[in-house]
């Protein structure tokens, strides 16, 4: 009987950490959606809890200058849709509009508004001249 105890605790941690992994490993893959594929290169990802369209606008206009397009791979913009409110809460954000970069690596900047991302830019740029 002993036995058959040790045998069912096992299986039942086993599953635990099995649930668990699999929990995380989501998280894990959603974030990483975020990230560039090419190696130089970055994305950008506009927050916010209502339509931010206007700041989107704004930086479509940057990242078509001819200094930047090569720079920046992707722009996505998110807002009070229940897929990127999941995604708001993932990347514990709590201000908003936020604006993440991210490279093949990961996040690089999180910043509030777009003139930091055009510093930002504007410090990638000046550091790969060198």
């Amino acid at each position: 009987m002993v036995n058959k105890v040790k045998i069912y605790l096992t299986i039942f941690f086993c599953i635990i950490i099995l649930l668990i992994n699999i929990g995380c490993s989501n998280n894990d893959a959603d974030i990483r959606s975020l990230y560039a594929t090419a190696e130089g290169k970055y994305t950008v990802h506009i927050i916010g809890e209502k339509s931010e369209r206007e700041m989107a606008t704004k930086f479509t206009e940057f990242w078509n200058s001819d200094s930047n397009i090569e720079l920046i791979e992707t722009i996505g913009l998110y807002d009070s849709q229940p897929k990127d409110v999941k995604l708001r809460k993932k990347l514990k954000l709590s201000e908003f509009p936020t604006i993440i970069i991210c490279d093949t690596k990961g996040i690089v900047k999180k910043a509030k508004n777009l003139e930091e991302v055009y510093v930002y830019f504007e410090l990638v740029k000046s550091t790969s001249n060198k």
